[in-house]
């Protein structure tokens, strides 16, 4: 039987659940707006900051990939690599990441293809549940 790997927490997983797709894209697209390449689809001015800043504002949001808006929704990978240079990866990550469904190197490897983040100094901040040194 499947289980997580994080020390100290034990979640026993179906062999169902185990091969069962995370609702989270592992890379960004081609055309993510978060990419740093200059190659994802143009946002309307202040978007960015706002889509991390409802983020921020709560954990338990997500950003929907846009390639998946008409089929099975999933969380943009590209969201996660900005959240995860913040150290605050929302929650469905972090589930993604006891469970075992997508790895440490899935997100760093998402974080090195995305921008930076905007200056959040001024953005509200929800109360840290997580490390400041690292979002995973």
């Amino acid at each position: 039987r499947a289980s997580s790997t994080t020390p100290g927490l034990r979640v026993p997983l179906s062999p169902a659940l185990k091969s069962s797709p995370m609702p989270i894209t592992k890379r960004p697209c081609a055309n993510c707006p978060f990419r740093k390449d200059g190659a994802g689809v143009e946002l309307m001015a202040g978007r960015v900051e706002g889509i991390i800043s409802g983020l921020l504002a709560d954990d338990h949001q997500t950003f929907v990939c846009h390639k998946t808006l008409r089929s099975e929704r999933m969380t943009c990978a590209g969201a996660v690599g900005v959240m995860s240079k913040l150290g605050r990866l929302p929650l469905i990550a972090r589930l993604g990441l006891v469970m075992g469904l997508i790895t440490k190197q899935d997100i760093e490897a998402s974080a090195a293809m995305v921008i930076d983040p905007p200056d959040v100094q001024c953005m509200p901040r929800a109360p840290r549940r997580q490390s400041r040194r690292s979002p995973f």
